[in-house]
């Protein structure tokens, strides 16, 4: 256990308990490392359940029945899970841990993020399928800081570069610290960057995270969204992930599932090295096109979970800007410019 001894050492004063909300932001608390491992470590702490209802500008919302205005915030339970605990190189001192969430009488909160992944990963697992996925996201860099940002309505901002500069070396060395600095606080954290490449559009980069199980991808990526806008800010500039800055320029996310069998096969494969779907997808009869529906439904509603917001709730299409990608190898890929 990191905490054993740690605390009174004085190697970890901090303890960041953190949960994913609907907008895939972590949210949460920090706590004295000795109080964390006195009152905190077996019984977890609480929060208040409205976290869950907001939209991104943390204003109140009804779609979960778990915000009502006369009704007080409501409190859920945040439950540690230890094999999140990771160390925050970027803030010495500092650890972090993620939790699942669960209402006093110990249900789960069905609306939490993480709670609609590891039910989706229960019933593939049920189905003797394991998932494993992967990440790339593309982020803007500005020389300007947040505050300088939000002063200036964040209009005429000073991007990291000028011109396309799509895999470009030089392009990326103009912010090497920066980027150094995400690479290394990964690492220490646990998240396995496989590479981060500069892009098109203006200041732009790319992370690229490991290919592993579907719920350490999901934790890690929500994770490196924090770390990195944290570091940027150490370092008086600030980085967006946002789907669409402005009019012309946007940033993607890509994200890539697997799914294997338990003897390790590729699920949807067959014996002429093509994915069963890809056949599937090819033929015309209604029977068929029912199958393929079938499967692209279930596909859809575990990406949904993996990513809220990626495609819309009230039907089983991928929303405009979204192309479902199946590659001989069985591997699924979502390119979104959402």
């Amino acid at each position: 256990m990191i905490f054993a001894g740690a605390s009174t050492r004085g190697d970890v004063d901090t303890v960041v308990v953190t949960f994913a909300d609907v907008q895939g932001r972590l949210q949460g608390k920090r706590v004295h490392a000795m109080h964390f491992a006195e009152h905190i470590l077996d019984r977890g702490t609480a929060g208040p359940a409205y976290l869950l209802a907001v939209d991104v500008d943390m204003n109140g919302a009804d779609h979960f029945a778990l915000f009502r205005g006369d009704q007080g915030d409501g409190e859920m339970k945040l439950v540690l899970d230890l094999q999140t605990i990771r160390l925050l190189k970027h803030q010495p001192g500092a650890v972090m841990v993620q939790c699942d969430v669960l209402w006093p009488d110990e249900t789960p909160v069905v609306q939490a993020p993480r709670t609609i992944l590891n039910q989706q990963l229960k019933a593939a697992a049920s189905r003797g399928y394991a998932v494993l996925a992967s990440t790339e996201l593309e982020f803007m860099a500005f020389h300007s800081s947040y505050e300088d940002a939000w002063s200036a309505h964040y209009r005429d901002l000073a991007a990291a570069s000028q011109y396309d500069v799509d895999f470009s070396i030089m392009g990326g060395s103009r912010i090497e610290p920066l980027l150094h600095a995400i690479r290394s606080s990964a690492y220490t954290a646990g998240i396995d960057i496989e590479s981060i490449k500069a892009r098109r559009s203006l200041g732009q980069h790319e992370i690229s995270l490991s290919h592993q199980d579907a719920i350490i991808t999901a934790d890690n990526h929500a994770v490196l969204k924090t770390m990195a806008k944290e570091i940027a800010a150490q370092h008086g500039k600030s980085i967006t992930f946002m789907a669409k800055y402005d009019e012309q320029q946007g940033n993607s996310c890509r994200i890539q599932l697997s799914l294997r069998g338990d003897d390790g096969s590729t699920a949807f494969s067959n014996d002429r090295g093509r994915t069963a779907l890809h056949d599937l997808v090819r033929r015309r009869s209604p029977r068929h096109h029912v199958r393929v529906h079938a499967a692209l439904c279930a596909h859809h509603q575990l990406l949904q979970a993996f990513r809220p917001g990626i495609a819309s709730a009230d039907d089983h299409r991928l929303g405009a800007g979204h192309q479902c990608v199946c590659d001989p190898a069985g591997r699924h890929r979502v390119d979104s410019e959402g």
